[in-house]
Order: structure tokens, then C-alpha cells, then sequence
């Protein structure tokens, strides 16, 4: 079981900082789906990480940013 969660945590660093980075050198917006898919997983995969090694301040913030990031994918679904 370790070894997933470890695994998991490394899943969701990459898809956080690939997000972030395909962001910050032009090439996903932030309103894209991919950009708002990776933070929302990556987060979550990041929340389960830190949950296992009771990282508490590190679970609760990933667990905001999954949360921002799920909203953005509300929003961007009701947007006309």
C-alpha cells in the first residue's frame, strides 16, 4: 500500500506542475479543461498523499485547490 501512495503523490506533482507549467509558457490556458483536470486530480492525489503521511496543512491545501479547481470546471460547463 505504500508504494501507491507513493506512486499517487508523484502522479499528482506531475499533474499539477505540468498544468501549471504548460500554463506559465502559453501553451493551456487557464480556463482549459486540461489545466482545470490536472489541478483537480492532481490535488487529489496529493490530499490522499498527505492523508497518508498525516501531513495535515498540506492535505487541507490540496484539498482547497482540487476544490478551486472543480469550480472552475462547474463554471466553465454552465458558461453560455
Amino acid at each position: 500500500m505504500n508504494v501507491f501512495v507513493e506512486i499517487i503523490g508523484f502522479m499528482g506533482m506531475f499533474l499539477c506542475l505540468s498544468a501549471y507549467g504548460l500554463n506559465v509558457f502559453g501553451r493551456i490556458t487557464s480556463e482549459s479543461r486540461y489545466y482545470l483536470l490536472a489541478n483537480s486530480f492532481g490535488g487529489i492525489f496529493l490530499v490522499i498523499n498527505a492523508f497518508w503521511h498525516w501531513a495535515l496543512p498540506s492535505a487541507i491545501e490540496n484539498a482547497v485547490w482540487a476544490t478551486i479547481a472543480f469550480g472552475g470546471l462547474l463554471k466553465r460547463k454552465t458558461k453560455i
